[in-house]
């Protein structure tokens, strides 16, 4: 592996460096196979990087199809289970490691990023693997709109921009950034670029909107702090309850997302809701409603990794 430049070899250097192996090896059952594991990942990576090919060939942004689970289910589910993972509860003896890797976290990401961007821009590469590049590049962007829509605190929910619009500018900004010519390109942090662009124009689409507010009636403004305060309390659950509740409230036209049956639900979120029964997470909603209806919002009961990357923000009860 040390020899490996390959997306996958670079990723998995990084993962030694930091500790994960170690880490996590104390929580796979007797006989489990890192090494194994690392070649089932290397399977499973080839199809992304098909599929991310294929909605390029086929004119598709990234965009959408992350949002298209019948045809591109692998873009969908890690999409997917890459958000969900950042509001998960970590088991405590993944703290340390994680906190230790958050910290490590500048110079590794530096490196990653730029090797992403050479890989992103190498026409001598086989195109899946060019596009799996693209697809990470993606990826790494939208999970730091993520993280600043997090620091927000809901405000960017209560000016209705959604996940989808988050993802329309990841797209928008890793599009821009291809087109650059390629000795450009390699000669800089990719992610680190585009994530300043996107930022740019995410403050001055807030300005545009925040003058739209003046002339709101009271009912849209009422409606805008109820989304607000809303986005508040689902970042601050476990991810299995945020979901059962963010559906919920999609069902009543709280948000701008579609309904979805809870079998549908699990098959969507099958990375933190998959192994779960169906009579459980049906009590589980119910316990949720129950302690919503009694003014008790749900939290996490332990540190997530949006909390370790963002420890300075205040919980509700410290605002």
């Amino acid at each position: 592996m040390d020899h490996d430049n390959s997306l996958l070899g670079t990723l998995w250097r990084h993962l030694e460096a930091s500790g994960f192996q170690s880490a996590i090896q104390q929580h796979l059952p007797p006989g489990a196979d890192l090494q194994q594991g690392l070649q089932e990942f290397k399977l499973a990576a080839a199809k992304i990087g098909l599929e991310a090919y294929e909605a390029e060939v086929r004119g598709i942004p990234l965009c959408e199809a992350v949002g298209d689970e019948q045809n591109f289910p692998n873009l969908f589910r890690i999409h997917v289970g890459l958000r969900d993972m950042l509001t998960l509860e970590l088991p405590k003896e993944l703290q340390g490691w994680a906190e230790q890797a958050i910290a490590a976290g500048a110079s590794s990401s530096d490196e990653l990023q730029t090797h992403l961007g050479r890989m992103a821009t190498d026409s001598t590469l086989a195109a899946g693997e060019r596009s799996l590049a693209c697809f990470a590049l993606f990826e790494l962007l939208c999970a730091s709109l993520f993280f600043a829509d997090y620091a927000e605190r809901g405000q960017l929910a209560a000016l209705g921009v959604e996940r989808r619009h988050l993802d329309e500018l990841a797209q928008e900004n890793l599009t821009r950034w291809l087109q650059l010519p390629a000795e450009l390109a390699v000669e800089v942090r990719p992610v680190t670029i585009m994530f300043a662009a996107a930022m740019e124009r995410l403050a001055v689409r807030g300005e545009i909107i925040q003058q739209q507010v003046l002339t709101w009636s009271a009912d849209m403004v009422d409606e805008a702090q109820q989304r607000k305060v809303l986005e508040r309390h689902l970042q601050e659950m476990n991810t299995p309850d945020a979901l059962l509740i963010r559906n919920a409230a999609a069902g009543l036209g709280l948000l701008d997302e579609q309904y979805v049956t809870i079998e549908t639900l699990q098959e969507q979120h099958s990375f933190v809701l998959g192994d779960t029964k169906r009579n459980t997470l049906d009590q589980r909603f119910k316990r949720l409603k129950v302690s919503i209806s009694d003014g008790k919002w749900p939290k996490r009961k332990s540190k997530a990794l949006v909390d370790l990357a963002l420890p300075q923000l205040p919980t509700e009860d410290e605002e």
